[in-house]
């Protein structure tokens, strides 16, 4: 599994994900709620909406201030609601890692 790392402090780039069903195809997402997740075991650190970039799975989720001041090694999932209330959770496998390198001099 590839790990995607930023710098303590950034809030430039999204992170991106084509959710799929456990046969690999892109879900229909269309009328769903996305909630994107980041925290590590049983912590959260982020739980916000994420944005639909298109009907067949395609999500992103653009950090907000303080959202990434805390360095370390963490874990990011999708949590999709469904318009009829049901809930899956992506991606089925192993969520995403995910590493906030420390900023040189601390932040700013």
């Amino acid at each position: 599994m590839t790990e995607l790392t930023i710098i303590q402090g950034d809030t430039c780039h999204a992170i991106r994900a084509v959710l799929k069903n456990v046969d690999g195809v892109p879900i229909d997402i269309k009328g769903a709620t996305v909630r994107f997740l980041m925290g590590v075991r049983d912590k959260i650190y982020v739980e916000n909406v994420a944005q639909q970039t298109g009907a067949t799975g395609e999500v992103s989720y653009v950090f907000n201030s303080g959202e990434t001041d805390v360095p370390g090694k963490f874990f990011i999932q999708f949590v999709v609601t469904y318009a009829d209330g049901r809930v899956e959770t992506f991606p089925h496998k192993d969520a995403i890692a995910f590493k906030i390198n420390h900023r040189l001099g601390g932040l700013h």
